[in-house]
Protein backbone atom coordinates (compact mmCIF):
# COMPACT_ATOMS: atom_id res chain seq x y z
CA UNK A 1 0.00 0.00 0.00
CA UNK A 2 1.51 3.65 -0.56
CA UNK A 3 1.32 6.12 1.32
CA UNK A 4 -0.34 9.53 0.87
CA UNK A 5 2.16 12.54 0.77
CA UNK A 6 -0.64 14.96 1.63
CA UNK A 7 -3.82 13.92 2.01
CA UNK A 8 -6.96 15.96 3.10
CA UNK A 9 -10.78 16.85 2.11
CA UNK A 10 -11.22 15.30 -1.66
CA UNK A 11 -7.23 15.57 -2.80
CA UNK A 12 -4.75 13.42 -2.34
CA UNK A 13 -0.76 13.83 -3.41
CA UNK A 14 1.05 10.74 -4.19
CA UNK A 15 5.24 11.28 -4.48
CA UNK A 16 6.90 8.61 -6.57
CA UNK A 17 6.63 7.65 -10.36
CA UNK A 18 3.38 7.06 -11.86
CA UNK A 19 3.93 4.23 -13.28
CA UNK A 20 3.90 2.56 -9.52
CA UNK A 21 1.50 4.15 -8.50
CA UNK A 22 -1.22 4.35 -10.51
CA UNK A 23 -1.69 0.36 -10.77
CA UNK A 24 -2.61 1.07 -7.23
CA UNK A 25 -5.26 3.36 -7.76
CA UNK A 26 -8.92 3.11 -9.05
CA UNK A 27 -10.20 3.35 -12.00
CA UNK A 28 -10.67 7.53 -12.24
CA UNK A 29 -12.82 9.45 -14.34
CA UNK A 30 -10.73 12.30 -16.03
CA UNK A 31 -6.86 12.36 -16.28
CA UNK A 32 -5.53 16.07 -17.13
CA UNK A 33 -2.11 16.52 -16.76
CA UNK A 34 1.08 18.04 -18.57
CA UNK A 35 3.38 15.95 -18.74
CA UNK A 36 7.30 15.37 -19.78
CA UNK A 37 7.41 16.32 -23.44
CA UNK A 38 11.86 16.05 -23.92
CA UNK A 39 11.81 20.03 -24.65
CA UNK A 40 13.45 22.78 -22.71
CA UNK A 41 11.89 26.28 -23.47
CA UNK A 42 14.52 28.24 -25.52
CA UNK A 43 13.67 26.02 -28.76
CA UNK A 44 16.55 26.41 -30.78
CA UNK A 45 18.56 25.13 -28.41
CA UNK A 46 16.18 21.55 -27.85
CA UNK A 47 18.53 19.44 -30.58
CA UNK A 48 21.56 20.15 -28.29
CA UNK A 49 19.81 19.32 -24.96
CA UNK A 50 18.80 15.66 -26.69
CA UNK A 51 21.68 14.91 -27.73
CA UNK A 52 24.51 16.53 -25.08
CA UNK A 53 22.36 16.46 -21.84
CA UNK A 54 24.93 17.03 -19.51
CA UNK A 55 26.39 19.62 -21.62
CA UNK A 56 23.38 21.26 -21.61
CA UNK A 57 22.49 21.62 -17.59
CA UNK A 58 21.91 25.31 -16.13
CA UNK A 59 22.58 26.65 -19.69
CA UNK A 60 19.34 25.78 -21.85
CA UNK A 61 15.74 26.83 -21.79
CA UNK A 62 14.54 27.93 -18.26
CA UNK A 63 16.42 25.93 -16.55
CA UNK A 64 19.33 28.75 -16.82
CA UNK A 65 16.68 31.36 -14.83
CA UNK A 66 18.18 31.81 -10.85
CA UNK A 67 14.38 30.66 -10.11
CA UNK A 68 15.14 27.24 -11.55
CA UNK A 69 18.87 26.87 -10.38
CA UNK A 70 17.75 27.74 -6.89
CA UNK A 71 15.82 24.47 -7.03
CA UNK A 72 18.48 22.53 -8.27
CA UNK A 73 16.36 21.24 -11.18
CA UNK A 74 18.27 21.30 -14.73
CA UNK A 75 16.83 17.73 -16.04
CA UNK A 76 13.25 18.14 -15.55
CA UNK A 77 12.18 17.56 -19.21
CA UNK A 78 14.65 15.14 -21.02
CA UNK A 79 12.58 11.87 -20.53
CA UNK A 80 9.48 12.71 -22.38
CA UNK A 81 5.74 10.11 -21.78
CA UNK A 82 6.30 6.88 -23.68
CA UNK A 83 4.26 5.20 -24.78
CA UNK A 84 3.85 2.42 -22.15
CA UNK A 85 3.11 4.95 -19.25
CA UNK A 86 0.47 6.43 -21.82
CA UNK A 87 -0.95 3.28 -21.91
CA UNK A 88 -1.21 2.88 -18.17
CA UNK A 89 -2.69 6.50 -18.13
CA UNK A 90 -5.88 5.06 -20.67
CA UNK A 91 -6.26 2.00 -18.77
CA UNK A 92 -6.79 3.82 -15.75
CA UNK A 93 -9.08 6.54 -16.90
CA UNK A 94 -12.21 6.81 -18.75
CA UNK A 95 -11.52 10.05 -20.07
CA UNK A 96 -8.05 12.38 -21.12
CA UNK A 97 -7.10 15.68 -21.36
CA UNK A 98 -3.16 16.10 -21.82
CA UNK A 99 -1.08 18.69 -22.57
CA UNK A 100 2.13 19.06 -24.68
CA UNK A 101 0.00 17.01 -27.87
CA UNK A 102 2.15 19.06 -30.70
CA UNK A 103 5.31 17.41 -29.05
CA UNK A 104 3.84 13.86 -27.67
CA UNK A 105 1.64 13.02 -30.79
CA UNK A 106 3.67 9.71 -32.24
CA UNK A 107 3.20 8.59 -28.13
CA UNK A 108 -0.66 10.26 -28.04
CA UNK A 109 -1.91 9.35 -31.62
CA UNK A 110 -4.48 11.13 -33.40
CA UNK A 111 -6.81 13.17 -31.02
CA UNK A 112 -10.82 13.26 -31.29
CA UNK A 113 -10.19 16.95 -30.20
CA UNK A 114 -7.20 19.31 -29.65
CA UNK A 115 -7.84 22.14 -27.16
CA UNK A 116 -5.23 25.08 -27.48
CA UNK A 117 -4.17 27.72 -25.79
CA UNK A 118 -3.19 31.30 -26.83
CA UNK A 119 -0.20 32.42 -24.64
CA UNK A 120 0.79 35.53 -25.72
CA UNK A 121 -2.95 36.58 -27.17
CA UNK A 122 -1.49 38.99 -29.98
CA UNK A 123 0.06 38.60 -33.49
CA UNK A 124 3.52 39.09 -34.68
CA UNK A 125 5.28 38.51 -31.10
CA UNK A 126 8.09 36.63 -32.03
CA UNK A 127 10.54 35.60 -29.39
CA UNK A 128 11.94 31.97 -28.44
CA UNK A 129 8.68 30.45 -26.90
CA UNK A 130 5.59 28.90 -28.82
CA UNK A 131 2.85 31.53 -29.25
CA UNK A 132 0.36 28.62 -27.85
CA UNK A 133 0.31 24.93 -26.38
CA UNK A 134 -1.84 22.56 -27.51
CA UNK A 135 -3.58 19.55 -25.68
CA UNK A 136 -5.15 15.92 -26.87
CA UNK A 137 -8.42 15.93 -25.71
CA UNK A 138 -10.67 12.28 -25.99
CA UNK A 139 -14.03 14.25 -25.79
CA UNK A 140 -15.19 14.56 -29.70
CA UNK A 141 -15.92 18.00 -30.62
CA UNK A 142 -15.28 20.84 -32.06
CA UNK A 143 -11.29 22.22 -31.35
CA UNK A 144 -11.25 24.79 -28.88
CA UNK A 145 -9.40 28.34 -27.74
CA UNK A 146 -8.86 29.37 -24.46
CA UNK A 147 -6.79 32.63 -24.70
CA UNK A 148 -5.02 34.01 -21.34
CA UNK A 149 -1.55 36.33 -21.37
CA UNK A 150 0.97 34.09 -19.77
CA UNK A 151 4.89 35.04 -20.93
CA UNK A 152 7.18 35.51 -18.13
CA UNK A 153 6.58 38.65 -16.07
CA UNK A 154 3.63 39.26 -18.40
CA UNK A 155 0.77 37.52 -17.02
CA UNK A 156 -3.28 37.55 -16.47
CA UNK A 157 -5.74 35.92 -14.09
CA UNK A 158 -4.21 35.54 -10.36
CA UNK A 159 -1.04 36.52 -8.82
CA UNK A 160 0.93 33.34 -8.35
CA UNK A 161 4.33 32.89 -7.95
CA UNK A 162 6.28 30.85 -10.79
CA UNK A 163 7.46 27.87 -9.11
CA UNK A 164 7.33 25.06 -11.68
CA UNK A 165 9.41 25.19 -15.35
CA UNK A 166 5.91 24.35 -17.11
CA UNK A 167 3.57 26.12 -14.78
CA UNK A 168 0.10 26.33 -16.05
CA UNK A 169 -2.53 29.12 -14.53
CA UNK A 170 -5.26 27.91 -12.50
CA UNK A 171 -7.95 28.75 -14.77
CA UNK A 172 -6.60 26.87 -17.62
CA UNK A 173 -7.20 24.01 -15.71
CA UNK A 174 -10.51 25.04 -14.65
CA UNK A 175 -11.49 25.46 -18.67
CA UNK A 176 -10.38 21.94 -19.30
CA UNK A 177 -12.61 20.91 -16.07
CA UNK A 178 -15.54 22.90 -18.05
CA UNK A 179 -15.29 20.05 -20.52
CA UNK A 180 -16.37 17.53 -18.48
CA UNK A 181 -18.47 18.83 -16.01
CA UNK A 182 -19.72 15.58 -15.05
CA UNK A 183 -16.79 13.50 -13.88
CA UNK A 184 -16.42 12.42 -10.18
CA UNK A 185 -13.01 11.59 -9.80
CA UNK A 186 -9.94 13.32 -11.37
CA UNK A 187 -5.85 12.32 -11.93
CA UNK A 188 -2.65 13.74 -12.77
CA UNK A 189 -0.14 11.50 -12.82
CA UNK A 190 2.69 14.10 -13.68
CA UNK A 191 1.25 17.26 -11.21
CA UNK A 192 4.17 19.57 -10.94
CA UNK A 193 3.08 22.24 -8.23
CA UNK A 194 -0.43 20.92 -7.97
CA UNK A 195 -2.96 23.43 -10.36
CA UNK A 196 -4.61 20.70 -11.47
CA UNK A 197 -5.43 19.85 -8.07
CA UNK A 198 -6.18 23.31 -6.72
CA UNK A 199 -8.38 23.80 -9.84
CA UNK A 200 -10.39 20.69 -8.69
CA UNK A 201 -10.55 21.62 -4.71
CA UNK A 202 -12.07 24.85 -5.99
CA UNK A 203 -14.64 23.37 -7.91
CA UNK A 204 -14.96 20.40 -5.20
CA UNK A 205 -13.85 17.50 -7.65
CA UNK A 206 -12.10 14.59 -5.67
CA UNK A 207 -8.34 14.92 -7.38
CA UNK A 208 -5.28 12.62 -6.76
CA UNK A 209 -1.87 14.48 -7.88
CA UNK A 210 1.49 12.16 -8.58
CA UNK A 211 4.63 13.77 -8.86
CA UNK A 212 8.62 11.94 -8.84
CA UNK A 213 9.93 15.16 -7.29
CA UNK A 214 9.80 15.36 -3.64
CA UNK A 215 10.22 19.46 -3.96
CA UNK A 216 7.23 19.94 -6.01
CA UNK A 217 4.89 17.79 -4.16
CA UNK A 218 6.05 19.89 -1.08
CA UNK A 219 4.85 23.12 -3.15
CA UNK A 220 1.89 21.20 -4.35
CA UNK A 221 1.26 20.54 -0.67
CA UNK A 222 1.48 23.77 0.94
CA UNK A 223 -0.09 25.45 -2.38
CA UNK A 224 -3.60 23.51 -1.39
CA UNK A 225 -3.22 24.05 2.39
CA UNK A 226 -3.15 27.77 1.48
CA UNK A 227 -5.40 27.47 -1.66
CA UNK A 228 -7.74 30.29 -0.13
CA UNK A 229 -5.57 33.02 0.39
CA UNK A 230 -4.43 32.35 -3.15
CA UNK A 231 -7.97 32.50 -4.45
CA UNK A 232 -8.17 35.81 -3.01
CA UNK A 233 -5.26 37.17 -4.23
Amino acid sequence: MILPYHQEKNLIIYCGDCRDILPELNIMDLLLTDPPQGITENSNRRLHAYKNPEKSKGRIGWSGFTEATNYGDTTWDFKPMDLKAWELCRSKTNNQIVWGYNHLQLVLGKAPSILVWDKKCKNNWFDTFSDCEFAYCSKVMPDRLYRQLWMGALREGRKVKREHPTQKPIELMLWCLSFFPDVATVVDPYMGIGTTLLACKEINKPCFGIEAVEKYCEIAANRCRQSVMELNL
